[in-house]
């Protein structure tokens, strides 16, 4: 009887830890899975976990929603998706939240991607605009992500979708003990995709597979980014070619010379002037097209809206991928329908989208007394503190300090103000973050405009250049109107640029680009809430070079031409303390600190 119940007692335990290490495999799953998502969405904060009606009630669900939402501080919305349903729509526009925003996310689970294909494209096509990732939450064999891929990277904007598998899948849970000797893998692979790259099978679109337990650190998780950085730069090696539609009227003409339709003209322009090739091809507006198999991509983008006054860029501007090496046009009875990239840039030669109408003002005396006070609080306070204590040798450690507090800034994720732990640094950290707000003129309680993207950088210099140099401006605007709502006699830089403008018709503007030595500038209503696409599918060397609004309404109040040379020294030295990172970090981590939520509204209630 001892025996019988030492033997049955010995088998419980083992059950009971067999369990046991379940249950903390699952914790170390959600974990990495929760760090590998938050590395890719690092300027999200709010998350719509996207699943299927089976999988929310599951037990690895709920400890992966708590480990977004406890650990990562992360906002989340459910979202179901069943057969019987036809509206995808996400959770977004239903909550008051964009689908473009750059704070919101969605994460779909394997089970609705690689299973619901009879509701995978209606998903898809009613949700344009979104960044994806994808979960697998069901087990999913290599081939079938390849295929995945090849169908469907170019056809939704899937350019950066990822998928992090684990051998741990949510499935695997409801007959635990069968499944232990999975549980013991305690691995998750990140699968990125490559679609010029040749695979085994000879076909372009190959998987690259990364180790996920390797990758502890932000700088680890870098990886992805700079895969995709390269797979955009790299496009420049393939085939240039001009896709125009299967349009009978688009060629026809009606002498030698003259063609019917104005676009035919700009067609054999531009083959001419750029020694083009030319693919026609039947295709409709907002699909994306496909690879071909010598490499080229092909597609559409957004119509170039045109009128007797304006010409504005539509928000769809570099948002395909294979647009860094392919022309599209899409030809309607006027050239309304224009989109131009060229394989490789002359450097001094770019397209600059400016949104004048949401430029506030140049920089004032309040801007500077608000961070000439913050700086001089964070010497002053320090200085005095140790000569009072007669610690003249800490004074000499304080620039090492401040060295050490700036290089936190650039290189952790999430920072927070624990190590900030002496208020002159906190004030100092508030007063470069109202500095920035009063830039961007946003004055009501939250910081909405943010610089978040590592790219950023490279635009304030070359608007700086386009400001201060004296090329010639080609306007899709009317300048006379801007001048007229946002110039003052102070306001120099206006000035410059009305002085400079080329006047040109519309068929000759992108013939000088070409030939001449000028500079474009497009107004652009939507650059600012389209700004992450922008920078997501671009490289810093295209000929069209957008600048997303805060951009350019930051730098151009930072390097038009002022009065006083001291003014001029400040302004260089936010310039470079920008293009660091440091303030583009500060505002993107102070937005979602409860810590510096009742400080900015004092802030602003004196202001």
């Amino acid at each position: 009887m001892n025996l019988t119940a030492v033997i049955v007692a010995t088998l419980f335990t083992t059950v009971l830890v067999k369990a046991e290490n379940i249950l903390i495999m699952e914790d170390k799953v959600a974990e990495i899975t929760a760090k590998a998502l938050q590395a890719f969405f690092y300027d999200q904060r709010i998350v719509s976990l996207i699943l299927t009606e089976e999988e929310v009630t599951r037990i690895p669900y709920q400890k992966y929603k708590t480990a977004f939402y406890e650990t990562l501080n992360f906002t989340i919305y459910d979202f179901t998706i069943s057969n019987l349903s036809s509206d995808f729509r996400l959770p977004g526009s239903r909550l008051g939240i964009t689908p473009h925003s750059n704070i919101h996310s969605y994460i779909v689970s394997s089970a609705i991607i690689f299973e619901k294909h009879e509701t995978l494209h209606i998903f898809f096509e009613q949700n344009p605009n979104a960044k994806w990732a994808i979960v697998a939450t069901t087990f999913i064999d290599d081939e079938t992500i390849l295929q995945f891929y090849r169908i469907h990277w170019n056809l939704y904007k899937m350019a950066y979708i990822f998928v992090l598998r684990s051998n741990l899948t949510f499935e695997t849970f409801n007959s635990p003990i069968v499944n232990i000797s999975l549980m013991k893998l305690e691995k998750c692979d990140l699968f990125l995709f490559n679609p010029f790259e040749i695979n085994d099978d000879g076909m372009r679109g190959k998987v690259t597979l990364m180790d996920t337990s390797n990758m502890r650190t932000w700088r680890d998780w870098s990886k992805v980014f700079f895969f995709y950085r390269n797979l955009t730069n790299n496009l420049h090696q393939y085939p240039l070619k001009v896709v125009v539609n299967d349009d009978p009227m688009l060629l026809e003409t009606k002498s030698r010379t003259e063609y019917t339709l104005p676009d035919g003209e700009l067609i054999t322009m531009l083959m001419k002037a750029m020694n083009f090739s030319l693919d026609r091809q039947y295709f409709v507006d907002g699909h994306l097209g496909e690879v071909l198999d010598n490499g080229t991509a092909t597609g559409v983008t957004g119509s170039i809206e045109y009128n007797k006054y304006d010409f504005i860029a539509n928000s769809r501007l570099m948002t395909d991928l294979g647009t860094n090496n392919t022309i599209f046009l899409y030809p309607h009875l006027l050239a309304e329908s224009v989109f131009i990239v060229k394989k490789q840039q002359p450097k001094d030669k770019r397209l600059t989208v400016m949104p004048w109408q949401n430029y506030t003002y140049p920089l004032n005396c309040l801007h500077i007394f608000i961070f000439i006070t913050s700086i001089l609080f964070l010497s002053i306070t320090e200085i005095l503190f140790q000569w009072k204590h007669l610690h003249t040798d800490r004074m000499l450690v304080i620039v090492a300090e401040s060295a050490t507090l700036m290089f936190s800034f650039l290189e952790e994720h999430s920072i927070t103000l624990t190590k900030w732990t002496r208020i002159y640094q906190r004030l100092f950290l508030c007063g470069i973050i109202m500095y920035s707000m009063l830039l961007t003129g946003v004055f009501k309680g939250t910081i909405v405009k943010e610089l978040n993207h590592p790219l950023v950088s490279e635009d304030p210099q070359y608007a700086s250049e386009v400001i201060n140099s004296n090329k010639g401006v080609i306007y899709f605007i009317s300048i006379h109107s801007i001048y007229r709502k946002f110039a003052n006699d102070n306001d120099l830089m206006m000035t410059k640029l009305s002085k400079r403008r080329v006047d040109c018709e519309w068929e000759q503007c992108l013939w000088d680009i070409v030939k001449k030595d000028v500079t474009m500038l497009i107004r652009d209503n939507y650059a600012y809430m389209e700004a992450t696409k922008f920078w997501d599918n671009k490289t810093g060397d295209d000929l069209y070079h957008i600048v997303p609004e805060p951009a350019i309404t930051f730098f151009s109040a930072m390097t038009a031409t002022k009065g006083s040379p001291y003014q001029r020294k400040l302004n260089e030295l936010i310039l470079r303390c920008t293009e660091s990172g440091v303030i583009q970090h500060g505002i993107t981590s102070a937005q979602h600190s409860l810590k510096l939520t009742y400080l900015r509204k004092s802030f602003l209630l004196l202001i």
